[in-house]
């Protein structure tokens, strides 16, 4: 994996004191997301279910959250839901990495990234999303 640094990927322009919360269930993919944007300069938190999504949410500041939208039990819509309704994470944006085709009632689609994913979208996809800090 290389980062671009005419895409201002790199390791030198690290993302000071921005905490993402990385909800998905795929061990593997959670762990290639977390590697990416750890090395990009991002504290990444996370979670494979959202049971532990909403405990973090409890006990972390967050500047965003990677959501999956098929988690196993609950759905990441229902993590989506809970996000917006919380008045601590009400203004947190969410990017949704999903594999389910839209539409995506209630979530913004300009924070959408279809799976399969590269770290270049990934990382695209998460600088965007925390420029327009837009509500979900």
């Amino acid at each position: 994996m290389e980062l671009s640094p005419e895409r201002g990927h790199t390791i030198g322009e690290m993302p000071r004191d921005t905490t993402i919360l990385l909800v998905e269930d795929d061990t593997e993919l959670r762990r290639m997301f977390r590697m990416v944007l750890s090395l990009a300069g991002y504290r990444v938190l996370e979670a494979g279910d959202a049971f532990h999504a909403l405990h973090t949410v409890d006990a972390e500041t967050l500047d965003l959250v990677v959501l999956d939208l098929g988690l196993p039990t609950v759905s990441g819509y229902a993590v989506h839901q809970e996000l917006a309704s919380l008045p601590a994470t009400q203004h947190v944006p969410v990017l949704v990495v999903t594999a389910q085709p839209g539409p995506y009632d209630g979530i913004d689609e300009k924070c959408v990234l279809q799976k399969p994913v590269t770290p270049e979208q990934l990382l695209d996809a998460v600088a965007a999303c925390l420029r327009s800090s837009s509500p979900r």
